[in-house]
């Protein structure tokens, strides 16, 4: 006679429970995945806009970019309008030394002049001195922006890879975490296999196996 196996199926406690939440997790994700899809194709086409708009540059930028240029490459003694500034300023001056030199009758006389052309050449290096250094310190502040712009011109880059990348995992993102939810759940089944042995054969085995252990423990005693 031969062998006979039996295969048996251990199941949890609220078997059923934990089989419906399995089945309602498939469900959801078989009626959302075309949402899904949809949602990772917009993410791709938004990742295309973005970098279109890099490839194309932001005007904002561009103009941000050349206000750093021009102000880089301006030369601090070229204002165009600062000896027009200068004269009238020195028109200035000059009145109000004529008008308190001359309350004091002093007009016409060498300190007259000296004292006002000396005036009048402390008020233009004055003028030139601070026109000088209000330039050097523009170009300070444009050489901090610098860095800024330019990673700001990157920053479509970076959103367009994010958003690529998001919708192209998408998709298998929400696939493996109903594979997960699922396996969870129904992960808690065993399937077990067990061989039992009958027949007439294995009966003579046993009572051949017996006798030859009897035998053993008490036949010496008798020879």
């Amino acid at each position: 006679m031969g062998s006979k196996k039996s295969k048996s199926t251990t199941k949890p406690v609220y078997s059923s429970q934990i089989e419906g939440a399995a089945g309602n997790l498939n469900s959801v994700y078989n009626s959302s995945k075309d949402s899904i899809n949809q949602v990772s194709s917009n993410l791709t086409g938004l990742s295309s806009d973005l970098l279109g708009r890099f490839q194309q540059g932001d005007p904002t930028i561009t103009a941000a970019k050349g206000y750093i240029t021009d102000t880089l490459a301006a030369d601090p003694a070229s204002n165009p309008y600062l000896d027009d500034m200068i004269s009238m300023s020195n028109d200035s001056v000059r009145n109000q030394l004529q008008a308190q030199m001359g309350t004091r009758g002093l007009t016409g006389s060498s300190d007259y002049y000296g004292l006002i052309s000396k005036n009048l050449a402390n008020n233009e290096t004055g003028l030139r001195y601070t026109d000088y250094n209000n330039t050097l310190d523009r170009q300070a502040q444009a050489a901090g922006m610098a860095p800024s712009i330019v990673a700001g011109e990157y920053i479509p880059v970076a959103a367009a890879m994010e958003a690529g990348t998001t919708g192209a995992m998408l998709p298998t993102q929400a696939a493996l975490a109903n594979a997960a939810g699922v396996g969870g759940l129904l992960g808690q089944y065993t399937n077990s296999t067990q061989k039992q042995s009958g027949g007439f054969g294995s009966m003579l085995g046993g009572i051949v196996g017996a006798g030859l252990s009897g035998w053993a423990s008490g036949g010496f005693k008798g020879i």
